[in-house]
């Protein structure tokens, strides 16, 4: 696990995604650490299939996901302008009663701007204001980008 997060900051996400298959097939259990690590490291160096197939590795593993996973898993999306999984791993979060952050959700808006989805990125900011989430300068000026 700390091999993962290794890689994972030093961008080498080839490294990372190997570590993560070699510890599934040896059944060995990557910690949620681990793993939020690699998805965030895959996220910065634009590998976003990569980030959503580790996020989802997760809940096959039965590796439990935290807000730091699921604001990563979201983010990398931003890349690909895949808004309509970015928002389905919102939803699940929060249907799992995870404590969403401003992080989180101002990604959410982003990955749906950054696609052309301006109704969805000014549909979940004002569901958002209306939330327990307190949404920052970043959330508005996603917001008023798309």
């Amino acid at each position: 696990c700390a091999a993962i997060s290794c890689c994972a900051q030093g961008g080498e996400w080839g490294e990372v995604l190997q570590l993560v298959r070699c510890s599934a097939q040896a059944r060995l259990r990557s910690d949620t650490i681990a793993l939020n690590a690699a998805i965030s490291g895959c996220e910065k160096c634009s590998k976003w299939v990569e980030a959503l197939q580790i996020f989802s590795a997760m809940a096959q593993n039965q590796v439990e996901r935290s807000v730091i996973a699921s604001s990563a898993a979201i983010s990398a999306c931003r890349e690909g302008r895949a808004w309509a999984r970015a928002l389905l791993i919102l939803s699940v979060a929060a249907q799992k009663k995870e404590q969403l952050d401003m992080v989180c959700c101002s990604a959410a808006i982003s990955v749906c701007g950054k696609a052309g989805e301006c109704e969805k990125a000014l549909q979940l900011f004002n569901v958002l204001t209306h939330s327990q989430v307190e949404l920052d300068s970043k959330s508005v000026n996603s917001a008023m980008n798309a």
